[in-house]
C-alpha cells in the first residue's frame, strides 16, 4: 500500500507537482514532514491537507453492508473437486505445465458462470480470451450436460454457446488492447467473468530471451489493465511461477487468489508463486 504511486491514486496538480520534487509514492508523502512538503512543492497548508485527505480516503478500505457480503457469498462459484472459491470482484490465478487440465478448468468454469445463481452460478455470460487456440465449443457443451443434465436441455445450452464470447488473441499487443476495450462488451453483453487462457502465451512468442525486460513490461502493463474493469471474476491462466509473480508485483494487495495445477490437482496459496 505504502508504495502506490501518487499519479496513479489521485491523479491531477498535486500528483503532478510531487513526481517532480521525486515525491513518487505514498510512502514518500507520508515519511516526509508537512512543512517540508509545503516548502519544496509551494503550497498552502490547506492544499496539503486536502490532498492527503484524498490519498487517505482512496487507500481506506471501503465499508460493505451485511447484505452485500452475504450477496457475494451466494454469488460466488465453488469448484467442488478442489473446494476452489471463485469470487465476483476478486482475481484468481492459475499456474501449471501443459496438460494439467488449466483450460478444462475455465472451460468448466465458463459452463458454470452462465447458471442461474439458485444454481450455484453467477447469472451471467463469460469473455473468454484464447491466446492459445484451445477453446472448444464441443467441449464446452459435453461438460454442461455432464455436470449438469438437469439444467442444460438443449434450449439451455443454446443459450449457454451465445454467452460465451470468445476472442481470440496470438500476440501480446492484441491482448492488451483487447483488455483495454472490453468495457462495452461486459455491459452489453450482461459479463460475469473474464478468463484469459493463457496470459503468458503471446509475450513468451513475441519476445525471446534477448528481449526480457520489454516482455516484463509488456506484461505488467497487461496485468495492470485489470484494476480497472471492477466487480467482475477474472481468472488468468500461466505456464509458470515466474509469469505470476509479476502480477504480484503489478497488482499488490489486490491479488487475492492464486492457485497451482499440478498432476491435475488444484491447490491454494497465498499472494504469491508455487
Amino acid at each position: 500500500m505504502a508504495g502506490r504511486r501518487l499519479k496513479r491514486l489521485i491523479p491531477g496538480h498535486f500528483a503532478d507537482l510531487c513526481e517532480s520534487k521525486n515525491i513518487k509514492t505514498v510512502q514518500d508523502l507520508i515519511e516526509r514532514p508537512d512543512l517540508d512538503i509545503i516548502d519544496a512543492l509551494d503550497i498552502s497548508v490547506g492544499d496539503l491537507a486536502s490532498a492527503l485527505r484524498k490519498v487517505y480516503a482512496t487507500l481506506a478500505p471501503k465499508p460493505r453492508t451485511a447484505f452485500n457480503m452475504l450477496d457475494a457469498e451466494m454469488s460466488s462459484l465453488t469448484f467442488e473437486s478442489s473446494k476452489v472459491r471463485i469470487e465476483p470482484g476478486i482475481i484468481t490465478e492459475v499456474v501449471g505445465a501443459a496438460g494439467v487440465g488449466k483450460s478444462q478448468w475455465c472451460t468448466t468454469l465458463s459452463a458454470m458462470a452462465y447458471l442461474p445463481i439458485e444454481y450455484g452460478g453467477l447469472g451471467g455470460g463469460v469473455i473468454y480470451v484464447d491466446t492459445e487456440s484451445s477453446f472448444s465449443p464441443s467441449r464446452l457443451v459435453e461438460i454442461a450436460r455432464s455436470r449438469y443434465p438437469k439444467f442444460y436441455d438443449v434450449k439451455a445450452l443454446k443459450k449457454l454457446t451465445q454467452s460465451i464470447h470468445v476472442f481470440q488473441c496470438s500476440h501480446a499487443h492484441e491482448l492488451v488492447d483487447q483488455i483495454t476495450q472490453l468495457d462495452a462488451t461486459i455491459i452489453e453483453k450482461q459479463i460475469k467473468m473474464i478468463i484469459v487462457d493463457s496470459m503468458a502465451s503471446p509475450f513468451r512468442s513475441d519476445f525471446d530471451s534477448k528481449h526480457i525486460p520489454e516482455r516484463q513490461m509488456m506484461l505488467s502493463i497487461a496485468a495492470s489493465k485489470v484494476l480497472v474493469i471492477p466487480q467482475l471474476t477474472f481468472v488468468l491462466l500461466w505456464h509458470s511461477p515466474q509469469d505470476i509473480s509479476i502480477t504480484a508485483q503489478v497488482l499488490g494487495r489486490d491479488l487475492q487468489n492464486s492457485y497451482c495445477g499440478h498432476e491435475s490437482s488444484v491447490w491454494g496459496h497465498e499472494k504469491g508463486a508455487c
